[in-house]
């Protein structure tokens, strides 16, 4: 981060008609506002507008900045937030088409539209018994051993980063090397390998 010395500089060089003194400034600020707007992405219908209005703020501040009264860096963050809750409070998205499952829907032509809604709990009995099955087979691959477990529920979680899963299994097993875990895991992906390719 720039200090304070160095913004009021940039500052004053502005004021002299510097261009690229207000660019620089801008470039400091803009992750601030980016910040900002990302902030509210979901309560405002334009964030370009919103960071425009900030920009545009931050320059007119230029022009008017006394040092003697306060850091830059202050006013900044001041104008920010001030421009984010007016934004908010004037600027807020409309929502607008937005229809109660409830109501009778009609098309443009003013016929009666219906609406299917997909039950996504519908078919939960097939999932869980799917993951069953699943839970099933990883325990005849772990073979009780609780080291093999923690692999295949890694490996089915996407680790596939062997010195990861090595430290980590050096953490929850600590009696064996992370270097021994290595190896155990080497060995244990080929053993699977061998045995789904029986089945298969």
């Amino acid at each position: 981060m720039v200090n304070e010395e160095k913004l009021n500089i940039l500052v004053e060089e502005f004021r002299n008609g510097s261009e690229e003194a207000l660019n620089t400034l801008c470039k400091m600020f803009l992750p601030v506002i980016q910040w900002h707007s990302e902030q509210i992405w979901h309560k405002i219908e334009n964030q370009t507008e919103f960071e425009c209005r900030c920009l545009l703020k931050i320059k007119k501040a230029l022009a008017n900045f006394d040092r003697r009264k306060g850091s830059f860096r202050s006013l900044v963050t001041n104008i920010i937030m001030r421009e984010k809750y007016d934004f908010l409070a004037r600027r807020k998205r409309k929502l607008s088409g937005v229809v109660s499952l409830d109501e009778h829907l009609t098309d443009h032509e003013g016929n009666q539209a219906y609406l299917e809604v997909v039950d996504v709990l519908a078919d939960v009995e097939t999932i869980t018994l799917s993951n069953q099955g699943l839970m099933e087979k990883v325990a005849l691959l772990a073979k009780g051993d609780p080291r093999r477990l923690a692999i295949l529920k890694a490996w089915s979680e996407g680790e596939t980063n062997d010195l990861q899963l090595a430290k980590e299994l050096a953490c929850s097993f600590p009696e064996t090397s992370e270097n021994g875990h290595r190896k155990f895991i080497q060995r244990f992906r080929i053993e699977c390998q061998k045995r789904l390719a029986n089945v298969i």
